[in-house]
């Protein structure tokens, strides 16, 4: 019963565990993609979409901070702009 116990766990953290890896192999595009280092320019993009998305919620509540954040999400498009060139004329 003890052995048949230590089974049934066992079997059942492997499956737990393979799922966990399929679901960021699924989601991420690669499991070993959580550990790499994200570029200047995915961060800027993480920001610009993040604040175009609450600028979008405030646009409903408060138009002043949906216009601010909207304001914020224009710089950082500015910024991407920038990188973006500038990688094109470094290749």
């Amino acid at each position: 019963m003890f052995n048949l116990y230590f089974q049934t766990l066992n079997i059942i953290l492997f499956n737990l565990f393979y799922l966990s890896l399929n679901n960021i192999y699924l989601h991420k595009g690669n499991a070993m993609n959580i550990f790499r280092r994200k570029s200047p320019l995915q961060v800027l993009e993480k920001k610009y979409k993040k604040l175009l998305e609450e600028s979008n919620k405030l646009s409903k509540i408060d138009r002043a901070k949906s216009d601010l954040k909207y304001a914020e999400a224009h710089e950082i498009g500015i910024q991407i702009d920038e990188l973006i060139k500038e990688n094109q004329t470094n290749k």
